[in-house]
């Protein structure tokens, strides 16, 4: 895809997801992207978000991990200085 931002997960998958979060007790979804962008993306009640590759976990609202923030303001000065123009 030219546009990972674009980029969507199957109908097919977010159904299943669906159907397997009312009868499993978690379920954990783990990605690079932040957790704002896997809620939206993922709009399924009770699902657990691992995002920005472990730094960052969503269960009900998004937060920074506590081993993480040592670190957030340069993770975050070079994603900003390496990402591609938009």
């Amino acid at each position: 895809m030219a546009d990972p931002d674009q980029a969507l997960p199957a109908a097919e998958t977010v159904a299943l997801l669906s159907e397997l979060s009312r009868t499993l007790q978690r379920i954990a979804i783990i990605s690079g992207r932040d957790t704002d962008a896997l809620a939206a993306r993922l709009p399924i009640d009770g699902l657990i978000f691992i995002g920005n590759h472990g730094l960052e976990e969503r269960n009900s609202a998004s937060r920074l991990l506590a081993a993480a923030a040592p670190f957030a303001a340069e993770l975050d000065a070079t994603c900003w200085s390496t990402a591609s123009p938009g």
